[in-house]
């Protein structure tokens, strides 16, 4: 017999990670939650662990109960027989009944929770007298989003203090913002945060840490005077960076003049360039006042060369390069675009396909590849 047509298979000694893996639903879950855990909590009326065993994990299981992608029901089982179990439903059940609860990590009996990917075994250990709260130099965590809450939880856990910055003047990020309320219930975030807030986590809301800038700082800024580095760039034309930041400084200053608080600067003006063309930008502002053309006006009666329009028919091209741009670019090297939150207007920024881009991705990402890039809210006041 040929030993082409002896049959060869490969044999292996199962490791822990192969039987986890056969628990489909919790090795499905992002935080490796016992699903099957506490179905059958459930199925055995034992409600209070169920919710335990959903919470152990999770710091935001409440939550998750209700607007979860639920990975866990598409690899079920039970799927391959007939219908999954409706997983995400269960969780949901039992966190209306304690989810609102504040739940502290003495509460967790042995034994629920305790493999060594979850959290809830050192949760008890901090809970004892041994225990102090976190102290010391913190961790800065910008958003308080999910990903910026649980991470904040976990450091506690681990007696590691933390702080969120968080831009919006609620913490739980598009929980709050994006999530509508008939679909997650505000006093369920607000129960979550409590708890994390109740561990010694600290959230600073309203603070845009690293883009609310003023113009002061703006000039001192890497953006402005470059790498410390020189020999990494050593045609930085910093004098020219100056200037533009100069020239944003008049034409937001006459926003701010008409009443027009909020002004954003594409940050990566200089991410790619020793000597960028300009600096683009946005500021928010009301449809009908922009539809009515007050605003141009306002502003026009404010500025010599009355650059103030967004007409197309307004664009001509710069020394005979043939992109156009609009007359505040040709006078300051700046252009602002205005912007009503919700509507989805174009920017009249295109990518590299030549789609127009909304508001305000159009300055969240490079138009040459699509990667993320900076952006500057400038504070309203920054003196120069």
């Amino acid at each position: 017999m040929d030993d082409s047509d002896t049959p060869h298979f490969r044999a292996a000694i199962p490791s822990p990670e192969y039987w986890r893996k056969q628990i489909k639903c919790q090795a499905a879950c992002p935080v490796h939650t016992d699903a099957r855990g506490y179905v059958r909590a459930i199925a055995a009326g034992d409600y209070e662990s169920a919710y335990r065993i959903a919470r152990g994990p999770n710091p935001l299981a409440s939550i998750c109960g209700r607007i979860c992608g639920a990975p866990c029901e598409i690899a079920c089982r039970r799927g391959s027989i007939d219908q999954p179990i409706a997983i995400r439903a269960l969780k949901r059940f039992v966190a209306d009944q304690f989810g609102r609860q504040l739940r502290s990590p003495q509460e967790f009996r042995p034994g629920e929770c305790d493999g060594t990917d979850e959290m809830v075994h050192l949760a008890r250990f901090l809970a004892s007298r041994e225990y102090r709260k976190p102290e010391g130099g913190k961790v800065a965590i910008i958003g308080s989003g999910p990903a910026g809450l649980a991470s904040a939880h976990d450091l506690a856990l681990l007696g590691i203090p933390s702080v969120i910055f968080e831009a919006e003047p609620k913490a739980a990020g598009m929980l709050y913002t994006g999530v509508p309320a008939y679909r997650l219930p505000r006093d369920l975030i607000d129960a979550e945060i409590d708890l994390i807030r109740a561990l010694g986590v600290e959230i600073r809301c309203g603070v845009a840490v690293g883009r609310d800038v003023s113009f002061e700082e703006l000039r001192r800024s890497i953006l402005v005077v470059g790498p410390t580095d020189p020999s990494r760039s050593p045609n930085w034309d910093a004098a020219w960076r100056a200037a533009l930041v100069a020239n944003l400084e008049i034409l937001t200053w006459q926003l701010w003049h008409v009443g027009i608080a909020e002004v954003f600067a594409d940050g990566s003006f200089a991410e790619d360039k020793d000597h960028p063309n300009d600096i683009d930008g946005y500021f928010v502002c009301d449809l009908d006042r922009l539809k009515s053309g007050e605003l141009t006006r306002e502003l026009n009666l404010l500025d010599p060369g009355k650059v103030w329009t967004w007409d197309p028919s307004s664009r001509r091209p710069h020394r005979g390069y043939p992109k156009k741009q609009l007359p505040m670019w040709h006078s300051y090297r700046v252009e602002l675009y205005p912007h009503i939150p919700g509507l989805g207007l174009g920017s009249g920024i295109r990518d590299k396909h030549g789609n127009e881009l909304e508001f305000p991705s159009a300055f969240r990402q490079s138009r040459r590849d699509g990667t993320p890039r900076g952006i500057i809210k400038i504070r309203h006041g920054g003196s120069a």
